[in-house]
Protein backbone atom coordinates (compact mmCIF):
# COMPACT_ATOMS: atom_id res chain seq x y z
CA UNK A 1 0.00 0.00 0.00
CA UNK A 2 1.19 3.43 -0.83
CA UNK A 3 0.63 6.01 2.05
CA UNK A 4 -0.83 9.50 0.57
CA UNK A 5 0.96 11.26 3.37
CA UNK A 6 4.28 10.16 2.31
CA UNK A 7 3.68 12.59 -0.61
CA UNK A 8 7.24 13.76 -1.07
CA UNK A 9 7.35 16.57 -3.97
CA UNK A 10 4.76 18.25 -5.96
CA UNK A 11 5.35 19.22 -9.78
CA UNK A 12 3.70 22.54 -11.72
CA UNK A 13 1.61 20.30 -14.47
CA UNK A 14 -1.38 21.32 -15.33
CA UNK A 15 -3.88 20.13 -17.20
CA UNK A 16 -5.16 22.87 -19.43
CA UNK A 17 -7.12 21.32 -21.76
CA UNK A 18 -9.60 18.52 -21.29
CA UNK A 19 -8.94 17.50 -25.22
CA UNK A 20 -6.67 18.40 -28.11
CA UNK A 21 -6.63 17.79 -31.62
CA UNK A 22 -4.47 17.19 -34.82
CA UNK A 23 -6.66 18.59 -37.41
CA UNK A 24 -10.45 20.05 -38.33
CA UNK A 25 -12.90 17.80 -36.70
CA UNK A 26 -14.38 14.97 -38.36
CA UNK A 27 -15.24 13.83 -42.11
CA UNK A 28 -18.82 13.95 -42.56
CA UNK A 29 -19.69 14.86 -38.30
CA UNK A 30 -18.01 11.60 -37.15
CA UNK A 31 -15.64 12.32 -34.71
CA UNK A 32 -12.76 9.97 -33.04
CA UNK A 33 -11.85 10.39 -29.86
CA UNK A 34 -9.08 8.86 -28.06
CA UNK A 35 -9.31 8.75 -24.04
CA UNK A 36 -7.51 6.28 -21.56
CA UNK A 37 -8.64 5.76 -17.51
CA UNK A 38 -7.97 8.29 -15.10
CA UNK A 39 -10.75 8.22 -12.79
CA UNK A 40 -13.44 10.54 -11.79
CA UNK A 41 -11.94 12.51 -15.49
CA UNK A 42 -11.93 9.21 -17.93
CA UNK A 43 -12.63 6.09 -18.05
CA UNK A 44 -14.16 3.01 -19.44
CA UNK A 45 -17.10 1.40 -17.69
CA UNK A 46 -18.09 -2.54 -17.88
CA UNK A 47 -19.83 -2.26 -20.84
CA UNK A 48 -17.02 -1.30 -22.56
CA UNK A 49 -18.11 3.00 -23.08
CA UNK A 50 -16.35 6.17 -22.35
CA UNK A 51 -17.42 7.93 -18.66
CA UNK A 52 -15.88 10.30 -16.72
CA UNK A 53 -16.26 14.11 -16.35
CA UNK A 54 -14.65 14.71 -19.84
CA UNK A 55 -16.40 11.99 -21.76
CA UNK A 56 -19.57 13.57 -20.65
CA UNK A 57 -18.84 16.62 -21.38
CA UNK A 58 -17.61 15.72 -25.04
CA UNK A 59 -20.77 13.82 -25.21
CA UNK A 60 -22.72 17.01 -24.67
CA UNK A 61 -20.18 18.86 -26.96
CA UNK A 62 -21.20 15.93 -30.04
CA UNK A 63 -24.74 16.33 -29.34
CA UNK A 64 -24.99 20.10 -29.49
CA UNK A 65 -22.41 20.57 -33.00
CA UNK A 66 -24.21 17.11 -34.33
CA UNK A 67 -21.19 15.20 -34.44
CA UNK A 68 -21.43 11.03 -34.91
CA UNK A 69 -18.61 10.60 -31.50
CA UNK A 70 -16.17 7.51 -31.15
CA UNK A 71 -14.70 6.88 -28.09
CA UNK A 72 -11.90 4.72 -28.73
CA UNK A 73 -9.68 3.39 -25.07
CA UNK A 74 -5.98 3.28 -24.89
CA UNK A 75 -3.03 3.91 -22.62
CA UNK A 76 -2.35 7.50 -22.16
CA UNK A 77 0.55 6.67 -24.64
CA UNK A 78 -1.22 4.78 -27.08
CA UNK A 79 -3.82 7.95 -27.30
CA UNK A 80 -0.73 9.87 -28.20
CA UNK A 81 0.73 7.40 -31.09
CA UNK A 82 -2.84 7.31 -32.54
CA UNK A 83 -3.26 11.15 -32.75
CA UNK A 84 0.07 11.90 -34.12
CA UNK A 85 -0.79 8.90 -36.94
CA UNK A 86 -4.05 10.81 -37.22
CA UNK A 87 -5.98 7.63 -36.15
CA UNK A 88 -8.16 9.62 -33.58
CA UNK A 89 -9.31 13.26 -34.44
CA UNK A 90 -9.48 14.57 -30.52
CA UNK A 91 -7.50 12.94 -27.30
CA UNK A 92 -8.64 13.90 -24.00
CA UNK A 93 -7.21 14.78 -20.44
CA UNK A 94 -3.83 16.65 -22.36
CA UNK A 95 -1.82 19.02 -20.43
CA UNK A 96 -0.36 21.68 -22.70
CA UNK A 97 3.44 22.39 -23.29
CA UNK A 98 4.88 24.78 -25.63
CA UNK A 99 6.67 21.17 -27.82
CA UNK A 100 2.98 19.44 -27.95
CA UNK A 101 1.04 23.20 -28.82
CA UNK A 102 3.35 23.01 -32.12
CA UNK A 103 1.47 19.67 -33.06
CA UNK A 104 -1.60 20.49 -31.23
CA UNK A 105 -4.55 22.23 -31.02
CA UNK A 106 -5.94 23.20 -27.43
CA UNK A 107 -9.48 23.94 -26.50
CA UNK A 108 -9.26 27.51 -24.51
CA UNK A 109 -11.56 26.76 -21.34
CA UNK A 110 -9.97 24.17 -19.08
CA UNK A 111 -12.37 21.42 -17.48
CA UNK A 112 -9.63 21.36 -14.47
CA UNK A 113 -6.28 21.83 -12.89
CA UNK A 114 -4.35 18.78 -12.57
CA UNK A 115 -0.15 18.41 -10.98
CA UNK A 116 2.31 15.52 -10.44
CA UNK A 117 3.20 14.07 -7.32
CA UNK A 118 5.81 11.47 -6.17
CA UNK A 119 4.52 8.30 -4.43
CA UNK A 120 6.45 5.46 -1.65
CA UNK A 121 5.80 2.84 -0.11
CA UNK A 122 5.02 3.48 3.86
CA UNK A 123 8.54 2.83 5.86
CA UNK A 124 10.38 3.57 2.46
CA UNK A 125 12.45 5.67 4.69
CA UNK A 126 12.61 8.35 1.71
CA UNK A 127 11.39 11.77 3.00
CA UNK A 128 12.75 14.19 0.01
CA UNK A 129 13.28 14.08 -3.70
CA UNK A 130 17.03 13.85 -2.67
CA UNK A 131 16.29 10.03 -1.12
CA UNK A 132 15.61 9.20 -5.00
CA UNK A 133 19.23 9.76 -5.84
CA UNK A 134 20.32 6.26 -7.26
CA UNK A 135 17.36 4.50 -6.94
CA UNK A 136 14.42 3.28 -9.85
CA UNK A 137 11.24 5.80 -9.91
CA UNK A 138 8.06 4.71 -12.15
CA UNK A 139 6.86 7.36 -14.81
CA UNK A 140 3.90 6.87 -17.43
CA UNK A 141 5.31 6.16 -20.72
CA UNK A 142 4.91 9.74 -22.62
CA UNK A 143 3.35 11.22 -19.61
CA UNK A 144 3.80 14.74 -18.95
CA UNK A 145 4.08 14.43 -14.79
CA UNK A 146 7.10 11.63 -15.82
CA UNK A 147 8.34 14.35 -17.96
CA UNK A 148 8.69 17.25 -15.21
CA UNK A 149 9.68 14.86 -12.68
CA UNK A 150 12.71 14.07 -15.28
CA UNK A 151 13.38 17.55 -15.64
CA UNK A 152 13.37 18.30 -11.85
CA UNK A 153 15.69 15.57 -11.13
CA UNK A 154 18.07 16.49 -14.16
CA UNK A 155 17.96 20.53 -12.55
CA UNK A 156 18.49 19.39 -8.74
CA UNK A 157 21.45 17.10 -10.23
CA UNK A 158 19.66 13.78 -8.78
CA UNK A 159 20.56 10.93 -10.64
CA UNK A 160 17.44 8.36 -10.44
CA UNK A 161 16.49 5.33 -12.68
CA UNK A 162 13.53 5.89 -14.79
CA UNK A 163 11.38 2.92 -15.50
CA UNK A 164 8.63 3.69 -18.13
CA UNK A 165 5.49 1.83 -17.56
CA UNK A 166 2.65 2.17 -20.31
CA UNK A 167 0.00 3.43 -17.56
CA UNK A 168 -0.78 4.65 -13.98
CA UNK A 169 -2.05 1.32 -12.61
CA UNK A 170 1.36 -0.58 -13.72
CA UNK A 171 3.33 2.48 -11.95
CA UNK A 172 1.65 1.67 -8.47
CA UNK A 173 1.76 -1.72 -8.69
CA UNK A 174 5.47 -1.68 -9.43
CA UNK A 175 5.52 0.88 -6.30
CA UNK A 176 3.64 -1.31 -4.26
CA UNK A 177 5.46 -4.59 -4.98
CA UNK A 178 8.55 -2.73 -4.15
CA UNK A 179 10.07 -3.63 -8.03
CA UNK A 180 10.67 0.51 -7.76
CA UNK A 181 11.60 2.79 -4.91
CA UNK A 182 8.44 5.64 -5.88
CA UNK A 183 5.95 6.48 -8.28
CA UNK A 184 5.07 9.10 -10.00
CA UNK A 185 1.20 10.43 -10.61
CA UNK A 186 -1.02 13.25 -11.27
CA UNK A 187 -2.10 13.96 -7.48
CA UNK A 188 -6.42 12.74 -8.04
CA UNK A 189 -4.94 9.58 -9.45
CA UNK A 190 -2.11 8.96 -6.75
CA UNK A 191 -4.96 10.24 -3.36
CA UNK A 192 -7.48 7.82 -4.96
CA UNK A 193 -5.56 4.95 -5.74
CA UNK A 194 -3.11 5.15 -2.70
Amino acid sequence: MIRPHIIILLFLSFLASPLSASHEIGHEGKVRIGYFSLEPISFQDENGEAQGLNPDLLKKVAELEGWQATFIHGSWGEGIDRLEADEIDLLLNVAYTKDRAEKLDYNYEPSLQLWGQVFVRPHSGIESIADLGGKKVAIQRRGINGRNFIKTIKDLGIDCEIVTYENLVEVFTATQQGDVAAGVSPQHYGLRNA
